[in-house]
């Protein structure tokens, strides 16, 4: 097969509105061919090989145009009506567009009641359409730009079988899938994700950064390396304010101005700490059912992905009057040598700063689980007597039922920004 499109979008700036996005797709069913007749227990090979390329313009309304935005000003006890510029124009926006490998195998066996699903795909995006941040003292807080390039690679494996075909049926079936991301190049930029906890000058920064060679929305900030034990290490900290006492977290001296350990914890140490693209992501599917009786299940899991609980910035600061402290940082806080290694002591110098006021590994959780999703019994009564009505299905369903993960808050599946460059911030 083969596809050609030729759009058009007058969301994008007049001399790039149109763009042309071909794909094509061929395939092999192995199974059919004269040298696999003799192989009765193989019922499918099929192999697949695409690519195409997809158009993006999601952009905001008039984005390739400057916007006047209407004022107005009291002077001499009258009121003076004014237009200012309010938006940059872009008149070179145009497409951002996705081109896509994708490798296939579709495999069944005895009478396909085994199946295999194979895929490995690379995506390439160029032009992303962005809201690239400006200097405030532009006059203006960003403009909308195409840049950049970005790859996705990625493996997908689904599985499944019906087990038993009696009178008592079982099909049972999983999948597995991973995806890495990176950012190829974006002109030279780095892009910080959404500020947080901006209260009362509280925390007030981001936690994400946007750079070549690593994955979108990467965590941003400070590396955590225990805490300070005795009073002799506690002389061997780098500068920094508050100065480390025993039973301070041990923040790590990554960088200088030049590139190097300075001796001081600036915001030259800041790095990045974690992601949230995880190992990989899988579940599970199983129906059971005899007679009018069905149960079935579905399993979700994730393993890897870092999720940033910026709940624990109040509940285990040990600072605020008006918060609870959670009842493991309490008992697993600093108390002496060798007690603590990861929960810092109760002090005036650490605890009134909110841990330095610093995005940290720290505050950075591993999210895997694995989670029973959904638990549905179901019985079908069989009318055969009545014209009008063959059949009634009650059932009753559980979602949510148990979910296993070493992840303290409430649930690992949690992000309060919908952006890609701000993933997975859990914070009340």
């Amino acid at each position: 097969t083969a596809t050609g499109r030729y759009d058009g979008s007058s969301l994008l700036a007049s001399g790039n509105r149109w763009s042309f996005f071909p794909s094509f797709a061929v395939a092999w069913r192995i199974n059919q061919e004269k040298f696999m007749k003799d192989i009765p227990a193989i019922s499918n090979i099929k192999l697949r090989l695409s690519y195409g390329v997809t158009g993006n313009q999601s952009i905001a309304y008039a984005a390739p145009l400057a916007i006047m935005n209407h004022v107005r000003s009291y002077s001499g006890g009258a009121v003076t009506h004014g237009m200012v510029n309010g938006k940059l124009a872009n008149p070179n926006l145009g497409w951002e567009s996705t081109a896509t490998y994708n490798a296939g195998l579709d495999l069944g066996f005895i009478d396909n009641r085994f199946r295999v699903t194979m895929n490995v795909y690379q995506r390439t995006t160029k032009d992303m359409l962005m809201n690239f941040g400006l200097p405030l003292s532009s006059g203006y807080g960003s403009i909308p730009y195409n840049m950049g390039k970005m790859t996705n690679k990625g493996f997908e494996l689904e599985a499944s079988a019906d087990i038993l075909t009696g009178r008592v049926k079982w099909t049972l079936g999983g999948n597995i899938y991973l995806n890495r991301n990176k950012v190829d190049d974006i002109s030279g930029n780095e892009l910080l994700g959404t500020s947080y906890l901006a209260g009362g000058g509280v925390f007030s920064q981001s936690i994400h950064i946007t750079k070549a060679g690593y994955p979108v929305g990467s965590f941003y900030g400070y590396v955590v390396d225990g805490v300070y034990q005795n009073e002799a290490e506690a002389k061997l900290a780098p500068f920094d304010t508050p100065q480390a006492t025993p039973g301070s977290l041990r923040f790590k001296d990554i960088s200088g101005p030049d590139g190097l350990p300075d001796g001081k914890i600036t915001s030259d140490d800041m790095t990045i700490i974690g992601t949230a693209e995880p190992k990989f992501n899988y579940g599970i599917n199983s129906e059971l059912s005899w007679k009018g009786l069905t149960l079935s299940m579905i399993f979700t899991g994730r393993v890897g992905g870092d999720i940033a609980n910026l709940n624990r910035y109040f509940l285990d600061s040990f600072t605020d009057t008006n918060d609870n402290i959670r009842a493991e940082a309490w008992e697993g806080r600093w108390q002496g040598e060798g007690t603590s290694n990861f929960y810092p002591a109760v002090n005036g110098s650490q605890g009134s700063s909110y841990f330095n006021k610093r995005f940290s590994t720290f505050l950075l959780e591993d999210g895997s689980f694995f989670r029973l999703k959904n638990l549905t019994l179901a019985y079908q009564f069989s009318l055969k007597k009545l014209r009008w009505l063959r059949s009634v299905r009650v059932f009753g369903t559980v979602t949510n039922v148990f979910t296993i993960t070493n992840y303290s808050g409430y649930d690992p599946e949690v992000n309060i920004t919908s952006g890609a460059m701000s993933p997975n911030v859990d914070y009340a």
